[in-house]
C-alpha cells in the first residue's frame, strides 16, 4: 500500500514512480498494524486518542504496543504499558491484548482504521457489541502540509477508509465481523 493515498501495489515487484524531493515513496506492508497519534508540536506531553491503522491482508500479523514514561528508568520496574496488537484476518478478528505492567496510559479512546477493507462494511462488533462503521477520508500528511517548506502546488493525497472509535480500556478488546 501507498502510505499516501493507499494505493495497492504487489508484493516482490519493481515499481518506477515519480520521487520529487518533498514526497519520498513510502509502502506499507500488506497486515501491516501502524499505531499512530496527532500530529503536534513535541513530544512533551500526551494524546488521548490511538489511531491504530490496519492494513488488509490475507494472512495474520501481530504488533507487540508499548508505552512508558519516555524520561526515566521506571520500566525497569515494570513501570510500562505493553500489549499484543493481532489481526487475524481469516478469522475476521481483530484482538488489542490486556495490558502488561504498571503505566497507566493516557489515551482514552481508540479510533480503528481501516485500509483496503470493503468498503460496504457497515458493522463491526466491539466484545460482542455492535458499532456502525463510518466511511471517512485519511489524509495522513494533510494536517502537516501547512509546515512544508516546499510548498507543493498539489495537495496532499488522500485515501477513502474505514474508522471506528471505542474507548480505550487496559482489558483485552475483541473486534470482529461478519
Amino acid at each position: 500500500y501507498s502510505l499516501y493515498d493507499g494505493k495497492k501495489h504487489s508484493g516482490n515487484t519493481e515499481l518506477i514512480i515519480a520521487c520529487p524531493v518533498h514526497k519520498l515513496p513510502v509502502f506499507v506492508k500488506a497486515g501491516a498494524i501502524v499505531p499512530m497519534e496527532e500530529p503536534r508540536l513535541n513530544t512533551r506531553g500526551s494524546s488521548e486518542m490511538l489511531h491504530l491503522h490496519i492494513y488488509k491482508n490475507v494472512s495474520n500479523s501481530s504488533f507487540v504496543f508499548y508505552q512508558d514514561d519516555g524520561i526515566s528508568f521506571d520500566y525497569q520496574n515494570h513501570e510500562y504499558a505493553r500489549r499484543l496488537i493481532e489481526y487475524k484476518p481469516l478469522l475476521n478478528r481483530i484482538v488489542i491484548g490486556g495490558t502488561e505492567g504498571k503505566f497507566k496510559s493516557a489515551f482514552k479512546t481508540i479510533k480503528l482504521v481501516l485500509h483496503g477493507f470493503d468498503p460496504e462494511m457497515k458493522t463491526l462488533y466491539v466484545n460482542h457489541q455492535e458499532r456502525a462503521v463510518t466511511n471517512s477520508v485519511s489524509g495522513f500528511f494533510k494536517s502537516l502540509e501547512k509546515y512544508d517548506p516546499i510548498k507543493d502546488p498539489e495537495p496532499a493525497p488522500e485515501e477513502n477508509v474505514l474508522t471506528l472509535e471505542f474507548e480505550y480500556r487496559s482489558e483485552e478488546i475483541v473486534i470482529h465481523w461478519l
